[in-house]
């Protein structure tokens, strides 16, 4: 049975994006303005907190919800241990 996270990860668009910011930040973190500014078609926080409900990412401050994205201090987010085992396998990194 596949996770919710290799599911994401594997089909239709939402996996585009996931790819592209695995290629732009790996293991580093980043923001939603730094993924809009790397991948123009990113659908924002909708996109986040879908990707955040399969655990494909969490919030370094460890916290359940993201607030205020566009605040002087944003939500910073990394992707989580599975998702980059994933993501390393499929794209060989």
């Amino acid at each position: 049975m596949a996770s919710c996270t290799s599911v994401m990860i594997t089909r239709g668009q939402s996996s585009i994006w996931i790819e592209k910011i695995y290629k732009y930040f790996g293991q580093k973190p980043f923001t939603c303005k730094k993924i809009m500014k790397k991948v123009p078609d990113f659908s924002g926080g909708s996109m986040l907190t879908a990707m955040r409900s399969a655990n494909v990412i969490k919030l370094v401050n460890r916290k359940n919800r993201a607030v205020g994205m566009r605040t002087d201090k944003p939500s910073v987010w990394v992707f989580t241990t599975e998702a980059l085992f994933i993501l390393q396998k499929h794209y060989g990194e």
